[in-house]
């Protein structure tokens, strides 16, 4: 800004000079105080508004006889004090310039809009003399109850402010609605800096945050929308890292990512690779299904890239642990991961080992079968075999932890074991029963055919032996279901089989449904018939805890949180599970530790680990109960616990639905025409994709069956949380007339379901269909009918 000489007077500004400063929101009020300034001061004034507007700390200056500083310490924040100014006080907020009271104050918007602006001030000075969370807390809790009038300058102070005391605590519901209702006032107008710094302050705002912190995230946004201002590229990475507690779960948070990305999108200023950095490591809660997610990530890809600049390693660290909840799947994230690529290869700088660990845990999402996932990890594998920082136990956990959706089948991710190998075996590297448990859990999309995996395997199984810590039921879960890569045919996976054992039978836990659940798909390549795998199953079926089905009762529940599925879907159409089996003519007697005696049956359709079963055969001692399941692990453990609890009216097959079911409801036929009580069908897998739809239970091979082998008044009954089954259910089974849809009453629910009572207790509803066998004679195309109309069904669906 040019200096010009006015009546003589060197250094005094001339009227044009003064009228080209433009300063949001009160430009006019600062040509005003500068036009009364004394002219020696005028230089020191000049340089105070040229500045950047990074409020960088900087010692004390003499221009002449004039002393000043700027600073945007918590110490001093958002006021600035500049004695060589006549004794003028000028009050910087977080934006460029020197922010004087607001226009809607010099206008008088609404009552009481007009404030005295010395309260403002001293208001400021409170806020920032606040030496501890109790004293700022009670500062805030009073004003809140008076709803003492603020300005964008105590807004943005009070929240950045929280910020730097690390105490999300302070955000009471009250606080936050206080703080609502002063962003919300219409003459609140927010500078960039004052943006950036009361979006940085919302770092402290978890899941846990009172339902008013939405509130406030949304009055914010629309501040956002109505910046006039450019976003700097320090503003652009304060304003996204403030967002590292905040999920894009919620419409306000995705709607400030929206108008943030607008922002930016703007933004002229290049972003260096800190600001990259810190940035995207803001975006630790957000996930890539929402579009608006996606197009604050593919603008910030395009600016990276523009800025062309390399990343040192603290930068690497951030971008890559903010992905953690980033799919490749997304072409936005796929383009981030190609410019993050090149950054991370110009970078000479050695990554920490907690860099090593945030960097790889922010890969979970990242799937190998995208050629920039490849890229970015054959890169990370020179930077970690490169660098010489020993690894610690939650290193080597978090990094391995983020390679779960990853395959060996890639030579990179190969490539990448290799690398952190000697980290992990390195002597000094002691993991304690999470890391271990993470870092095995982490394996899971590998296999055991190549040698880095079994490697890997062998390293973590002579860590997890010499861990002195108790294994938790969490713990055991994890670390097995990691495991569902690799077979059983080697030492190496012997020995870990040992181990864990071991670790399970040490641990205080009981396992919950889920817990076992993921242990026991951990071992599907495992031979059953192995001792190793024998003993494991045993104890977990000693460890897992079985749930009191009665919906009144006092006892455990499922540990199953919201809607989550406590069984993992399997494919029925391949490998081992497709093969037929043969049952003998006896092979009902067999099964059943007692005899069948005269008993009628009732038959459970994937029956998972059978807690159902078990608790029909123990209110109905007058039913054989068969459970029929795909799963081989499942079933023995199945079988443990039915003779952990002394039932013998409970037997479990293990078999496929589609191949299986139709040579063992023969059999029971065989016992008489009435013998086959009731199938059920609870909470069958779903797969939902299209491509694996026909892996769905319910075809018209099950129907016709069905219909063939049920006597007239014998039922199916069927539940389900995912309404489009139940319309096939409904839809295919009237087919051909065979069946009627009838009342579902008390009385047909013979036992809840754990899923069940997850879904109920989370308030999600169950829809439950009763089907009843009519007189009438199956039609012999029956099967045809209904395949024809599940395809016509199945296709509405995919266009819906």
């Amino acid at each position: 800004m040019a200096v010009a000489a006015a009546n003589g007077v060197p250094g005094k500004l001339s009227r044009p000079a003064l009228q080209n400063i433009r300063l949001f929101p009160s430009g006019r009020c600062i040509r005003k105080t500068l036009e009364e300034l004394p002219a020696a001061l005028l230089p020191a004034a000049l340089t105070l508004l040229s500045l950047t507007g990074s409020c960088r700390r900087r010692e004390s200056r003499t221009t002449q006889t004039t002393k000043w500083r700027t600073c945007r310490n918590s110490s001093c924040g958002a006021i600035l004090t500049a004695e060589a100014l006549g004794g003028t006080r000028l009050h910087k907020g977080s934006g460029k310039g020197l922010s004087m009271p607001s226009r809607a104050h010099e206008k008088g918007r609404g009552k009481g809009a007009r404030a005295d602006h010395s309260q403002f001030v001293v208001a400021n000075k409170k806020i920032l003399s606040a030496s501890s969370p109790d004293v700022l807390r009670e500062l805030l809790e009073s004003w809140a109850a008076e709803d003492k009038p603020l300005n964008n300058v105590n807004i943005a102070t009070i929240l950045y402010r929280v910020a730097k005391l690390q105490c999300s605590e302070l955000y009471s519901s009250a606080t936050l609605a206080y703080l609502s209702r002063s962003v919300n006032k219409p003459w609140i107008e927010l500078d960039a800096w004052q943006v950036s710094n009361s979006l940085y302050g919302l770092q402290g705002l978890g899941v846990d945050a009172p339902p008013e912190a939405l509130d406030l995230v949304g009055a914010l946004a629309a501040k956002v929308e109505s910046l006039q201002e450019e976003l700097s590229a320090q503003g652009v990475s304060n304003s996204l890292y403030g967002l590292r507690s905040l999920t894009s779960e919620s419409s306000e948070v995705r709607h400030l990512v929206a108008v943030l990305a607008a922002r930016i999108e703007v933004s002229r200023e290049k972003l260096s690779g800190q600001a990259i950095g810190t940035a995207l490591y803001g975006l630790q809660g957000m996930s890539s299904q929402w579009q608006e997610v996606r197009l604050l990530v593919a603008t910030l890809a395009r600016k990276f890239s523009l800025s062309a600049v390399a990343l040192d390693a603290q930068a690497v660290s951030n971008a890559l642990y903010g992905l953690q909840g980033m799919s490749s799947g997304a072409l936005e994230v796929t383009e981030l991961l190609a410019a993050l690529r090149q950054g991370i290869h110009e970078s000479s700088e050695e990554l920490s080992g907690q860099g090593v660990g945030n960097a790889l845990y922010g890969l979970q999402g990242m799937d190998t079968a995208s050629p920039e996932v490849r890229g970015l990890v054959q890169v990370l594998a020179e930077k970690v075999s490169t660098t010489n920082a020993k690894l610690d136990g939650q290193h080597v956990g978090n990094g391995i932890y983020g390679l779960r959706s990853m395959s060996s089948e890639a030579s990179e991710v190969r490539h990448l074991l290799a690398a952190l190998l000697p980290k992990v075996a390195d002597a000094n590297t002691q993991l304690r029963a999470q890391h271990v448990s993470q870092a095995f859990f982490g394996l899971q999309g590998m296999s055991s055919q190549h040698a880095e995996v079994r490697a890997m395997v062998s390293v973590l199984s002579s860590k997890a032996a010499t861990c002195n810590e108790t294994f938790s039921a969490q713990h055991v879960g994890n670390a097995l279901y990691g495991l569902q890569g690799i077979g059983s045919d080697w030492p190496g996976a012997q020995d870990a089989l040992a181990i864990l054992l071991k670790k399970v039978q040490q641990s205080k836990d009981m396992l919950s449904s889920q817990e076992a659940s993921n242990a026991l798909y951990g071992m599907q390549l495992m031979d059953a018939d192995l001792p190793e795998v024998r003993e494991l199953v045993t104890a977990l079926a000693e460890k897992a805890q079985e749930v009191n089905h009665s919906e009144g009762s006092s006892q455990v529940k499922p540990r199953i949180s919201g809607h989550r599925r406590s069984r993992h879907p399997a494919n029925p159409l391949v490998g081992k599970w497709a093969a037929p089996r043969t049952f003998s003519a006896d092979f009902l007697d067999s099964v059943f530790p007692q005899g069948t005696g005269d008993r009628n049956y009732l038959v459970d359709v994937g029956c998972d680990m059978g807690s159902f079963p078990r608790s029909v055969a123990a209110a109905r001692p007058d039913l054989n109960v068969l459970g029929l399941e795909l799963r081989d692990h499942a079933v023995a453990f199945a079988r443990q616990k039915a003779e952990r609890l002394g039932l013998t009216n409970v037997a479990f097959v293990q078999g496929n639905a589609n191949i299986d079911l139709a040579p063992l409801l023969r059999l029971i036929r065989e016992r008489g025409e009435q013998a086959l009580e009731v199938v059920t069908i609870n909470f069958p897998d779903p797969h939902l994709q299209v491509t694996h739809r026909a892996r769905r239970v319910v075809q018209g091979s099950l129907v016709a069956l069905l219909a063939d082998m049920l006597a007239k008044g014998r039922e199916v009954l069927f539940q389900s949380d995912v309404p489009p089954l139940v319309k096939e259910v409904r839809d295919a089974f009237v087919v051909g007339g065979c069946f009627d849809i009838a009342p579902w009453t008390v009385s047909h629910e013979l036992a809840p379901t754990e899923r069940q009572l997850a879904i109920r207790s989370a308030g999600g509803r169950i829809e439950q269909v009763r089907l009843l066998r009519t007189s009438k004679a199956p039609p012999m195309d029956l099967a045809i009918q209904v395949d024809n109309v599940l395809v016509k069904l199945r296709g509405l669906q995919e266009e819906s």
